[in-house]
């Protein structure tokens, strides 16, 4: 055989190994790479009973938060109607009376119980605004438009 293509025989055959050994480590590597994202499948198919149950109590909750949301809406809505009544019986009562003066407003005697907090009758340039748990009263001042008073936890 001739000399150089002995050499490139040899040069063949060291390249051919060396290929070798890459498509091996490549292929280890990928492997232990399944062989992890396995593992961590089974962990996630552990946990699934428990995620399921816990989405469930979530819809469940989810959906009573919408029955009581629905029970708001219709209570805004019966405050609503039950505000303009109460606006149009003072508005007749107003245009019954003799130049506009009303009587006293009717008081209670009813005892306030207990954990509530006792409310003032708001004037005449007052104006009564309820955000969220806290309550703030505006004042119409001449000139100056409205300010508001610090607001009071019940």
């Amino acid at each position: 055989m001739d000399p150089n293509t002995k050499l490139i025989l040899d040069e063949l055959k060291s390249v051919q190994l060396h290929l070798t050994n890459r498509i091996d480590a490549v292929e280890h590597s990928i492997g232990s790479r399944v062989g992890m994202l396995e593992d961590a499948a089974k962990v996630f198919d552990a946990c699934k009973p428990q995620m399921d149950a816990s989405v469930a109590e979530l819809r469940a909750e989810i959906g009573a938060f919408r029955k009581t949301e629905e029970k708001v809406e219709t209570m805004w809505e019966e405050m609503t109607a039950l505000r303009k009544y109460a606006s149009r019986s003072v508005l007749e009562a107003t245009q019954a009376t003799p130049a506009g003066v009303l009587p006293p407003p009717k008081v209670s005697t009813a005892p306030i119980p207990a954990g509530l907090t006792q409310f003032r009758l708001l004037g005449r340039h007052e104006e009564s605004s309820h955000r969220g748990l806290e309550f703030s009263t505006r004042h119409s001042i001449p000139g100056q438009g409205y300010v508001y008073s610090a607001p009071t936890r019940p």
